[in-house]
């Protein structure tokens, strides 16, 4: 007598976009064009209409952003899981900051924008191994080691840039703007304030030691309180920052 399979006939995934950005879903959806198992059944960029509409078409798997106005992306999670409804849910957002939060939100895979197709098709066949097991258990340690080494996308006057925050070294405000360094002449200028480019990085990488200057602690290789510098180092060239003495205090706590 042959074992019946626990696996799930082949069938058509449905899938929903959420993203306040048009230019976002449109960009999703090319790099899905060619996907024969799924099918994008909405795209909804106004996160107010997305719970309806997600209670009512009830797709398996969800692409959604995270920071939108009014209903952010977890509180569209935990809307849904209070209307009993828990699909599949693959983040897709500018910021790696809310990596642990959507672990413990059981979120199925985080992917940054602007999003690579290879990444976004293996997550997917992933998602297909997973969904036709009818299994929910998702590698935790694959998930935090495939989010660690994603890049951050920085406006310019131009277009865009993306980095790995791993290779910056600091940060410098330029007025309205901001300087990223990877190198001792290797900058990129930014048209986003240096507050926001805060809020943008890894809270545990990262230290503001001044008004105008962001560090990468990766780098951080002594601080001279009496002359009140901050030292970082990277491939052999040393690098001298201000720092105010209650800084030096809020570092010593960080490390």
């Amino acid at each position: 007598m042959k074992n019946k399979s626990t696996d799930k006939p082949d069938k058509v995934i449905n899938a929903v976009i959420i993203d306040d950005d048009q230019r976002c879903i449109n960009e999703l959806k090319t790099h899905l064009a060619d996907e024969k198992k799924l099918n994008i059944i909405a795209e909804i960029n106004d996160p107010r209409q997305a719970v309806d509409e997600i209670i009512q078409t009830k797709p398996e798997l969800l692409f959604l952003d995270i920071q939108m106005p009014v209903l952010d992306g977890f509180d569209i999670i935990n809307i849904l899981k209070q209307e009993g409804h828990e699909p599949y849910v693959i983040f897709i957002t500018a910021y790696d900051k809310y990596a642990i939060k959507a672990i413990k939100n059981s979120v199925f895979d985080y992917l940054l924008k602007p999003v690579d197709k290879r990444e976004l098709l293996k997550s997917l066949s992933r998602f297909y191994t997973v969904y036709s097991k009818d299994g929910r258990n998702i590698n935790y340690t694959d998930l935090l080691e495939t989010i660690s080494f994603k890049q951050i996308k920085f406006s310019t006057f131009g277009g865009f840039f993306v980095i790995n925050p791993d290779d910056i070294i600091y940060i410098k405000a330029d007025w309205n703007y901001s300087k990223i360094y990877s190198g001792t002449d290797d900058y990129e200028t930014v048209t986003t304030n240096i507050g926001s480019v805060e809020k943008m990085l890894p809270d545990n990488s990262f230290m503001r030691i001044n008004r105008s200057t962001i560090i990468n602690l990766k780098y951080l290789s002594r601080v001279k309180r009496l002359l009140r510098k901050c030292v970082l180092q990277k491939d052999g060239v040393v690098y001298e920052l201000s720092i105010p003495i209650k800084k030096i205090r809020e570092l010593e706590k960080k490390l």
